[in-house]
């Protein structure tokens, strides 16, 4: 690893009894103690050598010795003592758990089983503000404006449980990134520059061993990656950060919808404390961790009791290979500009459903239809399948509920041309999955018309975990071509038995490969350009 950690042949640092190691990572080694006088259980850290053979590491360590147990709160791991002891610079803090067996982090704890899920996170998040807001609190000559935590991640969040009570959060490693990389203006940049400096290329981590130093930085702000010095505004956006994960499973990067449209299972009451985090750096977030705290016990207030209808949601899990959309209110459809079949703008409730995370590849077709013939355009096994008409399509639906033994009455269909474009525009109603301006990288069109197709799954998905929305290959959906609601406008191919396909494909010019492009197909027609993804609808 290109670091050197202390020699630990004695049996004790300082009044702590060294019982056993519990992790080695770049900074040194974590072991569990005993202070010999309390008889009380610790963890304490022997730090690296490479790091403690600095001279302004010894001046920070100093500076901190006397502040940093000063500081308590319940949400926070104690620091009990900054040592110093047979030529070793350690740190010794509580054990934040029952028992060393029992030591878990918000990284390992499993939320997805618990029936007061919301309750729980609600409890965890609103405990790590309040160690925030300790933590600004706390003055001394060192912090003249009180502490920021600099970077929130899951993995130094410790879950104190106890037999029927709600876990409690404690915050840990406020002190680390300024007593190993120096004051608020150097430890960003520092920090990012560590693996260089020290020659590390992996950290160790206790469940994987193999996670890179770098991909900590998704956690930070962007302006904090910049090596700028932290403010309260980047631990606020770091908080955002976690509560997103945490609720979603994903990162924050566009497109970013409401936590509650990312994963139907949470309460939509965390959209606004999580999206208002996450606007701290461009003036939209908290004022003060007052106010954050305050966001918090309205975010308990406006929770209620779910209806029938979001606790069979919160229940529900998708299918192998699909994705559930819930969208909680109407959602904008059609365009307010462009060809006239699209227009007008207008809005549509849609119910849930679930969908295929990409379209039905090549293999997967001939599953269905062993004398199924591959266009030359898609010939790999994760093509899309095309040569597909609307009717091989809606043949392929009923036989995959057979396959499932599910009633083809009431299983797989095609999307509703509704459907379909709220599964690509989501609840915000933009004109692409990833937000209302193009991007040639997201997606494959533009092509020349020999080009063909690409496997699915090339391009990022979608706000909702699809692949293929847009460009690749036009696909079927269940609906008559007609005029949209409100319009005025006859196109010659309405009422002429035609249905819909969505989505362009290769050739489609970007400027017109968007979420309201419309196409129509007779139901005989297959052709090499045009495939399809099913729906499996849900009862209630």
């Amino acid at each position: 690893m290109g670091i050197q950690s202390p020699d630990l042949t004695i049996p004790s640092l300082g009044d702590y009894l060294i019982i056993k190691e519990i992790q080695e990572d770049a900074f040194g080694i974590l072991y569990l103690a005993q202070n010999q006088k309390t008889k009380e259980s610790a963890i304490v850290r022997a730090i690296s050598t490479e790091i403690s053979n600095d001279e302004n590491f010894i001046i920070r360590f100093e500076v901190l010795r006397s502040s940093l147990p000063k500081l308590q709160h319940q949400n926070l791991v104690q620091v009990h003592e900054l040592g110093y002891d047979q030529n070793i610079y350690y740190i010794a803090k509580e054990l934040p758990a029952p028992s060393e067996d029992k030591l878990l982090t918000l990284e390992n704890f499993n939320l997805h089983d618990l029936a007061n899920r919301n309750e729980i996170l609600h409890h965890i998040f609103h405990g790590i503000a309040h160690a925030l807001h300790a933590g600004e609190q706390f003055h001394s000559p060192l912090y003249k404006n009180g502490f920021i935590h600099k970077q929130l991640t899951p993995d130094k969040i410790y879950l104190y449980l106890e037999e029927g009570k709600a876990p409690i959060p404690k915050v840990d490693a406020y002190g680390e990134r300024f007593l190993f990389f120096g004051d608020e203006a150097q430890a960003p940049l520092l920090w990012r520059m560590a693996p260089t400096l020290y020659n590390w290329k992996k950290i160790q981590h206790e469940d994987n061993p193999q996670i890179d130093l770098y991909q900590q930085e998704p956690w930070l702000s962007p302006h904090s990656r910049t090596g700028a010095a932290i403010t309260p505004e980047d631990t606020q956006y770091s908080l955002g950060v976690l509560m997103y994960h945490t609720l979603t499973g994903t990162f924050p990067y566009p497109p970013c919808p409401p936590p509650s449209e990312k994963n139907c299972q949470i309460d939509p009451v965390w959209d606004e404390i999580t999206t208002r985090c996450l606007s701290s750096l461009h003036g939209g977030g908290f004022k003060s961790t007052e106010e954050l705290l305050e966001g918090f016990d309205k975010l308990s207030s406006q929770r209620k009791t779910p209806d029938p209808l979001q606790e069979k949601l919160q229940s529900l899990v998708p299918p192998p290979g699909m994705s559930l959309i819930s969208i909680q209110d109407k959602v904008e459809l059609g365009a307010k500009d462009g060809p006239l079949p699209e227009q007008p703008r207008f809005r549509a409730r849609i119910e849930p459903f679930f969908i295929d995370v990409a379209p039905v590849t090549c293999k997967q077709m001939e599953a269905f239809m062993s004398q199924y013939r591959r266009s030359a355009y898609s010939q790999g096994d994760d093509h899309p399948a095309t040569l597909v008409s609307w009717n091989m399509a809606k043949a392929y639906c009923r036989w995959r509920s057979e396959q499932e033994g599910i009633d083809p009455d009431k299983g797989y269909r095609l999307p509703t041309e509704h459907e379909w474009e709220a599964a690509c525009r989501g609840s915000t109603g933009q004109q692409y999955p990833w937000g209302d301006r193009q991007n040639p990288r997201q997606l494959h069109c533009g092509q020349d018309k020999n080009t063909g197709s690409v496997p699915v799954k090339q391009f990022p998905p979608s706000r909702f975990g699809l692949y293929d929305l847009l460009g690749n290959v036009w696909e079927w959906t269940e609906s008559p071509y007609k005029a949209h609601p409100f319009s005025e406008h006859h196109e010659e191919g309405y009422g002429n038995n035609l249905f819909v396909v969505k989505g362009g494909c290769w050739m489609t010019p970007i400027e017109n490969c968007r979420a309201s492009l419309r196409g129509a197909f007779s139901p005989r027609v297959d052709r090499g350009n045009i495939g399809f993804r099913c729906v499996l609808p849900i009862e209630f």
